[in-house]
């Protein structure tokens, strides 16, 4: 959800490129669910689990590194790590959880399986986009704290902005322009937003370092019984 977000919003990708961007996320996913699926056959379910965890909290962490000026190779690679976490994480997370209920439930325990996976995820979408606005607030309070004549990435920010509009004289008139105020008011809320992003990011990124050792709490998958020879 956040990534979509970040492209569109603060990079102007469209809607085509942020959907490659996405689909390697896909791929990735893709790629690695046939090797999962035979791997919880011969290894413990709650390993794959572990590494699929692992390597969505480096997927994650390789995002709060994003800035306003990364390529299209930074804004699709990340994810395309990603959905290899992703879908090892959640083939083996079924086995896991399908491996004890027996024929007769698996109907209610898919469904109640389903329901909770769509209630995790509600819940993360709403904890990013209230994270995402509460820091995108207070790094702009920050940021404006910057914004005086003796900053200097400020006065190179006015003259930058002198030579694109060259009618706007001296300082003084240059603080009475609505047009520089507004490029300038902009470009605050561009850059606080960014860093909101990487703090959302960070966020998700200890999260997924957080459930690493409960991992090892669920109970295994059962061996399969192994029929007596004749």
């Amino acid at each position: 959800m956040l990534l979509p977000l970040f492209l569109q919003t603060l990079m102007g990708y469209d809607a085509t490129l942020s959907g490659w961007a996405l689909a390697f996320g896909g791929i990735g996913s893709l790629l690695i669910m046939p090797i999962v699926g035979r791997l919880t056959m011969v290894m413990d379910s709650r390993k794959i689990v572990f590494v699929g965890l692992l390597i969505n909290a480096y997927a994650v962490y390789l995002m709060s590194g994003y800035t306003t000026t990364i390529d299209y190779y930074h804004a699709w690679w990340p994810r395309f790590i990603q959905g290899f976490g992703l879908g090892a994480t959640f083939v083996s997370l079924t086995t896991l959880t399908m491996s004890r209920i027996s024929q007769e439930k698996m109907g209610n325990a898919t469904g109640i399986f389903n329901l909770m996976r769509n209630l995790g995820g509600s819940f993360g979408i709403a904890t990013a986009t209230t994270l995402l606005a509460r820091r995108s607030q207070f790094h702009q309070g920050r940021l404006v704290e910057h914004l005086t004549p003796l900053s200097q990435p400020f006065n190179e920010w006015q003259q930058r902005l002198s030579q694109a509009l060259p009618d706007l004289g001296t300082n003084w008139q240059w603080w009475n322009s609505p047009e520089a105020m507004a490029g300038l008011y902009q470009e605050v809320l561009r850059q606080a937003r960014m860093l909101a992003f990487c703090d959302d990011y960070w966020f998700f990124t200890i999260v997924f370092l957080c459930l690493l050792p409960l991992v090892f709490l669920m109970r295994h998958t059962p061996k399969p019984a192994v029929a007596p020879e004749e």
